[in-house]
């Protein structure tokens, strides 16, 4: 028995509301092909980042130190890791938290969930710190994304005013008490 798995990647461009879902196939058997399907390496299997800089290596390294401290989920994706809490509010409609990925996107941060839950003070001020600890030109209020080099330049001040204070306010506002 043969079956078949479709990719769907999801891009958002944010500033215009418009987003856009890209499907390809994910494996092709052998009796449609002609010669066995060649074996995904597990470092891309598991990870997503096998072909990443190493800025964005280190980046998912520190993040998976935040995750492990903070109690994280990670969820791995073709292109890379999203790291968000364990549950998120009702009313939310995108779960998704701090993804660090290896294509052009970089570090995105989902800010439309503090939107969505009535902290858009909060957004606001972490899209702030977030432009300021980067040094990054960010048009994005809701999904704003910078360059894994920049963040990682910056991590001295990153963990500590933008990351951890991110990840506090959404458990704040899952226990009904944003600041």
């Amino acid at each position: 028995m043969n079956f078949f798995a479709v990719e769907v990647d999801h891009y958002r461009e944010p500033e215009q509301g418009r987003s856009v879902l890209v499907p390809r196939v994910a494996f092709i058997p052998s009796w449609i092909s002609g010669a066995p399907a060649a074996p995904r390496s597990a470092a891309r299997t598991s990870t997503g980042l096998a072909n990443a800089s190493p800025e964005t290596l280190k980046l998912a390294e520190l993040m998976d130190e935040i995750a492990e401290s903070l109690g994280l989920t990670i969820k791995q994706s073709r292109a890379g890791r999203n790291y968000e809490p364990p549950e998120t509010p009702p009313g939310a409609k995108h779960t998704s938290g701090i993804g660090v990925y290896a294509s052009s996107r970089g570090m995105e941060i989902n800010l439309q969930v503090l939107r969505d839950l009535g902290a858009g003070d909060i957004a606001d001020e972490l899209l702030e710190r977030f432009r300021t600890v980067t040094g990054v030109t960010i048009t994005a209020a809701d999904w704003p994304a910078v360059p894994c080099d920049a963040v990682v330049r910056a991590w001295a001040r990153a963990r500590p005013e933008l990351v951890e204070p991110y990840f506090r306010a959404r458990a704040q506002l899952r226990a009904g008490t944003p600041d």
